[in-house]
Parts: C-alpha cells; sequence; structure tokens
C-alpha cells in the first residue's frame, strides 16, 4: 500500500499532470493529423476517380456523335442528290469515323464497365452493343454504303435511303446515343444508380 501511495503522489504532482498532459495531447494530435491526411488522401483519390471515368464518358460519347455526325451529312447528300464529288468526300469521312469506332469499341465498352465500377457485363454495356450498335449503326451503315454504291454508279439513292428508313435511323441514332452518353455520366458523378439508369436507357432506346 505504502509503494500505491507513492505512486498515486506523484501523479498528483503538478509536473506529472503536467506531463500527462503533454504526452496525451501530442499523441491525440498526432492521430488526429494523421485521421485528416487520411481523409484527404481519400477525397482526392475519389475525386481523381471521378474525373478520370467523366473522362471516360466524354470519349464514348464524342465516339457516338462522330459517327452518328459523319451518317448525317453522307444521308443529307443523297437526299439533295449532290455532286458526286461531294458523295465521295463525304463517304470518304465517314468510313473514316467509322474505322474510328470500330477501333475504339471494345474499349468503349470497357469503359462502360469502369464508370459501372463492375467487372461483369452489364445492361448499359449490352445496350451499347446490342441496341445501339446492332439496331441502328449497322442497318444505318448497310442503308448509307447501299445508296453510295448506286449515286457511284450513276442511279438515285434517294428510294434507297427513304425505303431503309434512314431519317428514323439518325433520329434513334441521336436518342438512344444521348440517353446512354447521359445516364452514364449521371453514374461516373454518384447522380443515379445502375437501374435507374437502365431504366431510362430501356426507355429511349428503340425494343
Amino acid at each position: 500500500m505504502p509503494e500505491i501511495t507513492k505512486y498515486y503522489e506523484l501523479l498528483r504532482h503538478p509536473l506529472a499532470i503536467v506531463l500527462i498532459s503533454f504526452v496525451l495531447t501530442s499523441v491525440l494530435g498526432v492521430a488526429f493529423s494523421q485521421w485528416i491526411s487520411d481523409r484527404a488522401k481519400e477525397a482526392e483519390q475519389a475525386r481523381s476517380e471521378t474525373e478520370t471515368r467523366k473522362a471516360a464518358v466524354q470519349n464514348l460519347s464524342r465516339s457516338i456523335y462522330e459517327r452518328r455526325a459523319r451518317a448525317d451529312m453522307l444521308a443529307s447528300s443523297f437526299f439533295r442528290g449532290a455532286q458526286l464529288d461531294e458523295i465521295k468526300e463525304r463517304k470518304k469521312l465517314y468510313d473514316e469515323a467509322l474505322v474510328r469506332w470500330n477501333t475504339n469499341n471494345q474499349t468503349n465498352l470497357f469503359l462502360v464497365r469502369e464508370v459501372l465500377r463492375i467487372d461483369a457485363y452489364s445492361f448499359i454495356e449490352s445496350s451499347v452493343e446490342f441496341t445501339l450498335i446492332d439496331k441502328i449503326f449497322r442497318p444505318l451503315d448497310v442503308c448509307l454504303t447501299q445508296a453510295y454504291d448506286a449515286a457511284v454508279s450513276g442511279n438515285s439513292a434517294m428510294s434507297i435511303v427513304q425505303e431503309c428508313q434512314v431519317r428514323k435511323l439518325l433520329q434513334d441514332a441521336l436518342d438512344c446515343g444521348y440517353v446512354i452518353a447521359d445516364e452514364l455520366y449521371k453514374l461516373s458523378s454518384n447522380a443515379t444508380i445502375p437501374y435507374r439508369a437502365a431504366s431510362e436507357i430501356a426507355a429511349r432506346c428503340p425494343k
């Protein structure tokens, strides 16, 4: 007991209290500073990842609109009965956009997974591959190619672009391409959830 009393008296000494307070304050201060530093690093990493995902969506959106815009310009030449030189130049630009799309297509699909933060195949990725590409861009390409072949052969391409409903395909490309890019951008910013995004895409893209 005398020893306990001795230690108790030491702890009650003003210098001991000051020393203990100093040690506790220093330890707590370091711990709090480390906590603040860790939270700042996490926030910066989250911001960087969000900006990366936004950039990925912008690249995908740019690819969609470039292909659609080049298709629209070529179709316009057919509807106006433009000179063959103009048609050939616009077909050349359209083909270049198509090559860029095909070159980056798989990358674009992987970007969708990056935005969604998943590894598995998703509804939105399926919408790009089987709706935007298979139901819109592919028939649009067939239509424009047939119309171009007719124009080069000296025949009218008007009936071809009318029969394949190129205006509807172009509008579908605009609407579906926009909603896919818009919903992915929202997902990259945590402004929506995958289920809601999938519902919006399903509502505005061809069935």
